[in-house]
């Protein structure tokens, strides 16, 4: 299961112009809407992937003079997506390549290299985009379904695309992905079957 409903410290920064807008004070409505926007989507490495932010406790605030900045800290129950090394998963294949296939698994697709599929040697096939096993003959394409186990499961920093240039530059904060790695050659695994053989 890599999907959990987990509760957790996180700190709402505010501006002013997010609170004197609030003549009655914060409420809970729009602490949400705010922790939604900063971390819905985002990956944190002590959480994991935030789905969703359900519900929220404020339990202080602190107000810093120095940036006007209002920062409020809560306990928010979330639904976080969390892929754990050696669980079970299955997928539908993305995209196959010469040297592996992508596999998504919910939220991502997670890599499998061809040599973790069976005990057979596959070819690649760039023209019909498959992979045929030279023993069994077993032809793997996009759209089958495979079983696997995650071998490893890494926060990365995500690649930054260089935009256009212009100033003032935008300040571009750092951000998280799950680079996952499966293999399908442990005993029980690596079976796949098409949408429509799965289906009937």
């Amino acid at each position: 299961m890599m999907f959990y409903l987990v509760r957790a410290k996180l700190i709402a920064p505010l501006d002013p112009k997010e609170y004197a807008t609030e003549p009655r004070g914060l409420t809970k409505k729009k602490i949400l809407s705010i922790l939604r926007q900063r971390y819905e989507e985002l990956s944190i490495r002590e959480i994991g992937y935030i789905v969703a932010i359900l519900d929220c406790k404020v339990t202080s605030a602190e107000f810093l003079p120095l940036d006007r900045a209002l920062y409020v800290k809560v306990e928010a129950d979330m639904i976080v997506f969390r892929p754990e090394e050696k669980e079970i998963v299955e997928g539908t294949i993305s995209s196959v390549g010469q040297t592996s296939v992508y596999v998504d698994i919910g939220l991502l697709d997670a890599l499998l290299p061809v040599t973790k599929i069976g005990n057979d040697v596959f070819k690649y096939d760039a023209r019909t985009k498959s992979l045929k096993g030279l023993k069994t003959k077993m032809v793997i394409k996009k759209d089958d379904i495979v079983r696997a186990q995650i071998e490893s499961a890494e926060l990365v920093l995500a690649p930054v695309i260089p935009a256009e240039r212009k100033f003032p530059q935008k300040v571009i904060e750092p951000k998280y992905v799950y680079r996952v790695r499966l293999n399908a050659k442990v005993k029980g695994l690596g079976v796949f079957f098409h949408k429509k053989q799965a289906s009937e």
